[in-house]
């Protein structure tokens, strides 16, 4: 053990990381990491010359100067002790005995007496060995101690000094004032305190250690295995990037020569989005490898503490190990940034315009299928929009014959719960404070708030109404005069505003669709213009969203503000940021979308989606 322990020792813990060298007087940081005094100071010297901290050139913790700067720092007595032991790793040629070299003499010495501390030639080994004061010492050939085999008993004679009486070795331990000290000191200065001998004190310490680092080892996997899951993440990431060019340049071979510059262009988007995700992925991966290397490195150093170091050793370091290791225990793994894919989406050409295609970046994970259920429509009747009430699902039908009209409750299993002739509305939305349905009721010129029975509660005259919907703070929007105008009433269903919406088609086939976005934006969508109008809570405008050619209907809004659409004609949702802007398809038709109609966000984050005419609706949960 002693053999295997000096090379593992010899080669991983005796370096000093920056000259690569042997220690020299060895200083220990607080992150436990161990650097020669010289090196430390010409690393501070030379790039924090004026810094109160400096970080370790290991694993970058920042380590705080004390006032006498590096050589205040606290030495390394285990480093230092295990060094005397692997002194003789140097050439045995170079070494000379000591007592010859009082006399000026350079005798090669063949051995050493490991309690005086000298190494002896042939004639001082055999005077020592029959010197009265000195013949009880332990005598080893200097080649033997090369080999390690005595490792155990060189540690056994090796002495830690008292600060004070440098002569004396340490023989007690105060429990007061927690240093070791020798038989004056204990006579001297501490006779009145608690002294135990340094084996009773250490071996609390010990548990104490011992502890602290079970509490980090078991997060070395867990850190692994982020790390890994990093590495998986950036591969997959090159591997869907290299899939995106492919796709990009199967595009640029159809549209030809008239479309090569904008595919190269295409290109570099792919590689600049590449570039930003691999950054990150990078970055992340740095942090684990740091936290990885901070954790072994540490659990290494504590491991050698704790099998080799002597009782002294621990009493004198046990405080800095258990600062370090609980440290490390409470610190917080770094997160993994969500998994992203860079995909392509080509526009079909067409003759005359600049369309080529759009460069996204989607995440990994795909939304997951919860559940689905049918709503039972009759023979002409639609889906048209969905609402939540608490955690029930609320489901709005068209139909030609206003009086067929309906809307249904049901629980998130599937199971219908309630269902109601509802008239000639448009639609319906929610007010989830009060636990109401809010439809329009377009014969009577009203706005109705009902349970789901259909038990009215309130309403209140509107002209003209068509689709409503609520923000958060439980204002009714409503769609009116044949789709011109739009007005928005407080909670006490007073006009608060009221603006015209910019539809540059006259032409009104399909009725428009209100949602809410971030900030309580409303969002007009109308296919009769093929896209979306976003307006400010006082009807100001702000962006229009068309691409893809959209046929767009319900919208909501998901945790991150981002605005998810559903465009019915191409059986697509679109995520877009919060000021309109395209960011990736969420899902399409083979997640089982067919003519999406409306997307609702559940209390809990889920996705609700419900499709037009086979009243398929679906939950997924986000990834």
């Amino acid at each position: 053990m002693a053999t295997a322990f000096k090379e593992n020792v010899t080669e991983n813990f005796l370096s000093c990381k920056i000259c690569l060298e042997q220690f020299s007087k060895p200083k220990v940081l607080s992150c436990l990491h161990t650097f020669c005094q010289k090196c430390l100071e010409g690393l501070v010297r030379q790039n924090y010359p004026e810094a109160k901290a400096f970080p370790c050139p290991e694993c970058r913790s920042m380590i705080d100067l004390p006032p006498e700067g590096i050589t205040g720092l606290k030495d390394n007595f285990f480093i230092a002790s295990l060094q005397d032991v692997f002194v003789s790793k140097k050439a045995v040629n170079d070494c000379h005995c000591d007592p010859c070299l009082i006399e000026e003499e350079t005798n090669i010495a063949v051995s050493r007496c490991l309690d005086c501390g000298d190494n002896l030639c042939q004639m001082c080994t055999t005077a020592h060995r029959r010197n009265k004061a000195s013949r009880s010492h332990k005598v080893l050939p200097i080649a033997e101690l090369e080999s390690g085999e005595f490792f155990d008993v060189i540690r056994s004679h090796q002495k830690i000094h008292c600060s004070v009486h440098q002569m004396e070795p340490v023989q007690y331990f105060c429990t007061k004032c927690q240093i070791l000290i020798c038989i004056h000191c204990k006579v001297i200065n501490h006779d009145d305190h608690r002294c135990v001998f340094p084996k009773d004190a250490a071996e609390p310490q010990r548990k104490i250690i011992s502890d602290c680092l079970e509490a980090i080892q078991c997060r070395i996997p867990t850190v692994n295995k982020g790390l890994s899951k990093l590495q998986e993440m950036k591969e997959n990431l090159q591997r869907t990037s290299a899939d995106a060019e492919n796709k990009i340049y199967e595009q640029e071979r159809y549209l030809m020569q008239k479309l090569k510059d904008r595919a190269k262009a295409s290109i570099d988007e792919v590689r600049a989005m590449t570039a930003k995700q691999e950054k990150q992925l990078d970055s992340a991966c740095d942090s684990f490898q740091l936290m990885s290397a901070c954790l072994e490195s540490s659990v290494h150093s504590t491991e050698q503490l704790l099998h080799h170091g002597k009782d002294e050793e621990v009493l004198q370091m046990h405080q800095q190990y258990e600062q370090r290791m609980k440290h490390l225990a409470e610190s917080s793994i770094p997160d993994i940034p969500a998994g992203c894919e860079v995909k392509f989406y080509p526009i079909e050409y067409r003759d005359g315009e600049e369309t080529f295609g759009t460069v996204v970046t989607e995440p990994t994970c795909k939304p997951q299928l919860l559940t689905m259920f049918k709503v039972d429509l009759k023979e002409g009747e639609t889906i048209v929009n969905t609402a939540m009430i608490g955690t029930d699902i609320t489901v709005s039908t068209f139909h030609t014959d206003a009086a067929k009209r309906r809307i249904f409750t049901y629980i998130q299993d599937g199971n219908k719960t309630c269902e109601f002739y509802s008239g000639r509305n448009y639609g319906h939305t929610t007010s989830p404070k009060e636990g109401l349905l809010i439809f329009s009721d377009f014969t009577n010129n009203k706005i109705q708030c009902s349970t789901t029975d259909k038990s009215v509660k309130k309403a209140w005259h509107c002209p003209i109404p068509q689709t409503v919907t609520a923000n958060s703070q439980g204002h009714v929007v409503v769609n009116t005069d044949n789709q011109k105008k739009i007005i928005v009433y407080n909670t006490d269903r007073q006009i608060l505003h009221s603006f015209e919406d910019e539809s540059q088609n006259t032409k009104t086939k399909y009725f428009k669709l209100l949602s809410t976005g971030p900030n309580d934006q409303i969002i007009v969508s109308d296919p009769n213009d093929n896209c979306v109008r976003m307006y400010d809570t006082k009807g100001k405008f702000k962006c229009t969203y068309s691409g893809h050619n959209i046929d767009p209907r319900g919208a909501c809004v998901n945790v991150d503000r981002d605005i998810i659409l559903s465009d019915s004609q191409n059986n697509t949702l679109h995520v877009l940021s919060p000021d309109g802007q395209f960011k990736y398809f969420l899902l399409g038709a083979d997640d089982g979308l067919n003519r999406p109609q409306d997307v609702t966000m559940t209390p809990d984050g889920q996705l609700l989606v419900a499709n037009y005419s086979d009243g398929m609706v679906m939950l997924f949960q986000l990834s």
